[in-house]
């Protein structure tokens, strides 16, 4: 009897083991885009490898856009895996929201990582090689952000922006890497503001979070923006 006993709970932990298994193998089905519903597509390539100084977002031209979102809908699933992150690429669509990629060489993922394959190893380097420079007006306020600044409410909270990475800091505290940011800067952001409002709004990217905000002042002493969706304001002193 306790023989037949064991072999029912090995059976039954058998039966979780192969589930548990079956489940992780799951193929996670990919969510392809339209061109027509993209706005516009911007590729930053990351610090692995590189010096800080380095680091440039630009923005892919129109055809390059259509060529990208063929690439990615014609992807081949390859499973999960890890890798050295190469580039970054900020999709806004023409509704607000905002899809982001991660690539290394051929493999490219997006919420998790499962990964797919585009096929060609060269190809999104060419895209950034011949993307265009950001607009002036984005590079006016990326210069201008730069640095290290001092929430005006309370001086333990700062944050420090280098290049295109933004730093949450408290003093006191351990910096993490649920702390570093990817900038994006965009004159839209329907989700939260109606698209006739003349605006600037930053959109900063963590691997777990999407933090929006409008910048109402930024000089080369303060820097103000309003948090989406609370609508709290922060002001910043450098």
């Amino acid at each position: 009897m306790i023989g037949m006993y064991n072999i029912l709970i090995l059976g039954l932990i058998f039966s979780l083991y192969s589930c548990v298994q079956s489940n992780s193998m799951k193929v996670i089905e990919k969510s392809t885009i339209n061109f027509k519903n993209v706005e516009s597509i911007e590729i930053k390539n990351n610090l692995y490898g590189q010096t800080s100084e380095n680091i440039e977002i630009r923005e892919l031209t129109s055809n390059q856009v259509k060529n990208m979102i063929d690439k990615w809908n014609n992807s081949k699933s390859k499973g999960p895996c890890k890798f050295g992150l190469q580039y970054w690429l900020f999709i806004t669509m023409k509704d607000g929201t905002k899809r982001t990629f991660r690539v290394n060489g051929e493999n490219i993922k997006e919420n998790n990582d499962w990964c797919y394959s585009i096929g060609d190893e060269q190809f999104i380097k060419r895209l950034f090689d011949n993307a265009n420079p950001i607009s002036s007006e984005k590079e006016i306020i990326f210069n201008l952000i730069q640095g290290h600044w001092i929430h005006d409410q309370d001086s333990l909270a700062s944050v420090t922006i280098i290049n295109y990475k933004w730093t949450f800091n408290y003093k006191g505290e351990r910096t993490n890497s649920d702390d570093y940011y990817s900038i994006s800067i965009t004159n839209k952001l329907p989700e939260f503001v109606n698209e006739t409002e003349k605006a600037d709004f930053l959109i900063l990217m963590s691997k777990t979070d999407t933090l929006n905000y409008e910048i109402l002042g930024l000089t080369d002493s303060t820097l103000s923006m309003r948090y989406f969706p609370i609508g709290k304001i922060h002001l910043y002193k450098r």
